[in-house]
């Protein structure tokens, strides 16, 4: 995309993802999403040995990571209380551990756009990004295996430092990971959107990420994970002026958090 772009799906039509790992660009997490990629925590013990050990996992990750510390009884019982902060706010279900090697790379989105001012999605139609279980659900727990191959698994729809967006009447569905991430966005109105995922890893609704001046408004969402975030992971950053309403959601874990 570029900026002052239009993007228009019509009634009847879908973008189909593919299922082949190598169809996908490959992004370096530190610049597109800087704050997964360089692993941001203003907690300099967020890698607390204990908190780090797969043992101490009742659910461990395969990276045996800040999972852990969230979820642990024997991390809870010996981990500073920063440190368990720090871990419970970090990307629990990442495919890997933010900020280190292993997170250098991730798969570009279906609909991708960075550093940009006026963009509108709309349209009616469908985007689809075609995951299944033997696909990007099979690497979540293994980010070694295809379609992975070694980067993180791609967002459906990922706005990167972009301004002025508008997205909707849209429907979004199987998403390989979280379906609309907007990442230290300015001016976003999402609504009418109807989002759809089964209970696969980490497939959240919509992620308001360190975004400002964010209107989230009579959507429907339905997915296996959380169904919609607001978090701050950027220094300096807060995600000042989100405003939700006449909002439906339906979610396995939780309708809305903010961490």
């Amino acid at each position: 995309m570029s900026n002052n772009t239009a993007v228009v799906i019509e009634t009847g039509a879908t973008v189909l993802g593919s299922t082949r790992g190598e169809d996908w660009p490959l992004l370096v997490a530190a610049e597109v999403w800087p704050q997964f990629g360089h692993g941001l925590c203003d907690n300099p013990h967020r890698h607390h040995p204990v908190c780090l050990r797969p043992s101490h996992c009742h659910h461990p990750s395969p990276c045996g990571s800040i999972r852990c510390c969230a979820v642990s009884r024997v991390a809870q019982a010996h981990c500073p209380p920063l440190v368990l902060s720090c871990c419970h706010n970090f990307d629990q279900g990442s495919d890997c551990v933010p900020g280190t090697a292993q997170c250098g790379m991730m798969h570009q989105s279906l609909l991708f756009g960075w550093r940009l001012h006026n963009v509108t999605i709309t349209g009616g139609g469908t985007f689809d990004c075609n995951s299944k279980k033997d696909t990007w659900w099979s690497c979540a727990s293994n980010i070694s295996q295809p379609p992975c191959s070694g980067a993180g698994r791609p967002h459906c729809v990922m706005l990167s430092s972009v301004n002025d967006v508008e997205m909707s009447h849209l429907h979004v569905a199987n998403s390989p990971d979280w379906t609309l991430h907007f990442s230290a966005c300015t001016r976003v109105r999402v609504h009418h959107m109807n989002v759809t995922n089964p209970l696969e890893p980490n497939a959240d609704g919509i992620d308001i990420d360190s975004t400002q001046d964010a209107l989230i408004e009579d959507n429907f969402f339905s997915v296996g994970d959380d169904a919609l975030c607001v978090k701050v992971k950027m220094k300096a950053t807060s995600c000042k002026h989100t405003h939700l309403r006449s909002r439906l959601a339906r979610s396995v874990w939780s309708c809305a958090v903010v961490c």
